[in-house]
């Protein structure tokens, strides 16, 4: 009992900072994150939310667990620039889940999109992303 009461404390705590909720399903990317070593979910998007393209602190729920992560929302200058997308780094995961129903829920703006001159730079700011967004969760 006492734990459930935890949890859904924190979830409240969570809900009063989310800035969008995205529902949608998972499907088969590119790989250009796994490839970098970051690999993300694709995410489409039912309908695409109200909310500045950005990188974000997100948390996701795939298969009724709750998981956190970073996550890109708007194009990929550096490939895609015509698209917009939902791509979402999970944290210490890495199953396979194409197909799968998640939710994910945008909670506080990181930084812009940018293009950046080299994969190198892009790396080193999604990796400067991902400690911004532990930072956050492990703060609270």
């Amino acid at each position: 009992e006492a734990k459930r009461d935890a949890r859904h404390q924190r979830r409240l705590r969570y809900m009063k900072k989310v800035l969008a909720n995205i529902r949608g399903v998972v499907v088969r990317g590119a790989g250009r994150g796994k490839h970098l070593g970051i690999p993300t979910m694709n995410i489409n998007m039912q309908t695409p939310p109200e909310l500045d393209h950005g990188i974000y602190v997100c948390r996701i729920c795939v298969g009724d667990v709750w998981r956190t992560g970073v996550m890109h929302f708007g194009p990929v200058l550096m490939f895609e620039p015509q698209n917009i997308t939902c791509e979402v780094h999970v944290f210490d995961f890495n199953e396979d889940v194409v197909g799968a129903d998640v939710e994910v829920e945008a909670i506080s703006f990181i930084r812009p999109i940018k293009k950046f001159d080299t994969v190198e730079a892009l790396i080193d700011a999604i990796e400067n992303d991902c400690r911004v967004a532990r930072l956050y969760f492990h703060g609270k």
